[in-house]
């Protein structure tokens, strides 16, 4: 369990969620990420990583072992599917023999049988969407919950600055839910603004396709992997001075 164990180890996390090309996982590696996360049996238009989609698992496990052995011993985590269209029980026990190392997934549709294993760090998304009133604790009682994604916001801001509300959003999690908690790229949040995050108890920042375009914007072109690189130290450059 690499991510359990960075979150005891490290005082703040950068998760990078790519797309999903060999290329683009060294770039962000070469970065500085502490942990990757990937995705399969996506079953949408979000399955779409410029321009590579994330299919069934048994067509990406090569790719994902792959990946695995060129993160060594920084963690890559699974979004293992979406609605109608998930990882079989006996897939999970694969995805442990390749070395995956957590899942990521909403609660709302995510098959009991992966709380089961006892080799994945299960790290559980709330939603706009999906917060029911009592969700919050229930994540915190849960004890094999291991740390919570903690999304707010509608897709309509989705994108936009952090503003001081949102540390009050953050702030109200943190007292709710005693675990590492994971900030997703829902906001175009600065290197310079991880700061307000890691005071707040904050463990973990992800970042994703939506920041890399966003300051794409400021030099135009592809998303490149010595972009994805640069960017991505920005991040971790930004945490180490923490």
């Amino acid at each position: 369990m690499k991510l359990k164990n960075l979150f005891e180890t490290e005082k703040f996390i950068l998760e990078v969620t790519i797309p999903q090309s060999m290329e683009f996982v060294d770039a962000a590696l070469a970065g500085g990420a502490h942990a990757l996360k990937m995705r399969c049996n996506q079953s949408n238009m979000s399955g779409f990583s410029n321009g590579i989609y994330s299919g069934p698992f048994q067509t990406r496990k090569a790719f994902l072992k792959e990946v695995v052995e060129h993160a060594g011993d920084r963690p890559v985590g699974l979004v293992p599917g979406t609605p109608g269209s998930f990882v079989t029980e006996a897939e999970c026990a694969e995805m442990e023999e390749i070395g995956i190392d957590f899942l990521n997934c909403e609660p709302m549709f995510l098959p009991p049988y992966m709380m089961d294993s006892k080799k994945l760090t299960k790290v559980l998304c709330c939603t706009y969407e999906n917060r029911h009133p009592d969700l919050y604790r229930w994540l915190d009682e849960d004890e094999r919950v291991d740390a919570v994604e903690a999304g707010f916001l509608p897709h309509s801001e989705f994108g936009r600055r952090l503003y001081y509300y949102d540390i009050f959003q953050y702030r109200d999690i943190v007292k709710q839910i005693h675990k590492p908690i994971i900030a997703p790229a829902e906001k175009h949040i600065l290197p310079e603004e991880l700061k307000y995050l890691y005071n707040e108890g904050i463990k973990c920042v992800m970042i994703g396709l939506s920041v890399y375009y966003e300051f794409l914007r400021e030099v135009g072109g592809p998303l490149t992997p010595a972009l994805v690189t640069q960017i991505t130290a920005r991040y971790r450059e930004a945490i180490d001075k923490l």
